[in-house]
């Protein structure tokens, strides 16, 4: 009777929550080197208990890490994680947005798209914050890019792809025993990543760039979430 129950709850809870799994890839070219760099980010959805005023369909949760790309001594090239949530760049809704637009959204639907192993080149008004570090060893160096390029740098963004990965077995895959892994150790390639004090400087001299956030930001999330 115990083992019915769990299974009758199990399948309750699948039916209110869908994991999906992409790699994201940026391909930039910096003082004519062209390189590529990727990673894979979780987004779990669950539906959303509408008390205290809570008028969203579902929520959402991020495991993952911004996308780097290396370019050794002439700096790196980081796409970043937006934080509020709410635009269709970020990463909670990067990929709806991809490959559903403005149609409806429902679970059942997140739930295909999790098996279907699609992947889009993503149109400019779909990327995410990309940024330039002169040197990855210094957040100060840093310059935020419009959509193709930006101010004095001398970077171009060639594309960025999205690309739906096997997102493993729920709930194993809440333990990442199950699907394609997701990517860490960025802090590796940004050694003052975990320092607040640096990671304040980061956003000053982000800000001096051009960079507008939409809301308050916890600094971190723009590089690493759920980790």
């Amino acid at each position: 009777m115990g083992l019915l129950f769990a299974g009758i709850a199990a399948i309750i809870i699948h039916a209110q929550h869908a994991t999906l799994r992409y790699r994201l890839t940026l391909d930039a070219e910096v003082e004519g080197l062209r390189a590529s760099g990727s990673s894979v980010i979780e987004v779990s959805y669950a539906r959303n208990l509408k008390v205290l005023g809570a008028s969203a369909e579902r929520t959402a949760s991020v495991r993952g890490e911004a996308v780097a790309v290396e370019f050794g001594a002439s700096g790196i090239v980081v796409a970043l994680l937006a934080a509020n949530g709410k635009s269709p760049t970020d990463p909670e809704q990067l990929a709806l947005s991809a490959f559903f637009g403005s149609g409806e959204i429902t679970f059942d639907r997140i739930r295909k798209l999790a098996e279907s192993g699609d992947e889009v080149d993503l149109p400019p008004s779909l990327f995410p914050p990309v940024v330039y570090l002169r040197s990855a060893n210094d957040p100060t160096s840093v310059e935020f890019l419009t959509q193709q390029g930006g101010g004095g740098a001398p970077v171009t963004v060639l594309g960025i792809r999205l690309a739906v990965v096997n997102s493993g077995v729920w709930p194993l895959n809440t333990v990442d025993l199950t699907g394609v892994q997701i990517t860490r150790g960025l802090d590796r390639r940004l050694p003052w990543l975990n320092d607040a004090r640096s990671r304040d400087r980061f956003w000053q001299s982000l800000i001096r760039s051009g960079f507008r956030s939409a809301g308050s930001i916890d600094l971190k999330t723009m590089f690493v979430r759920g980790l």
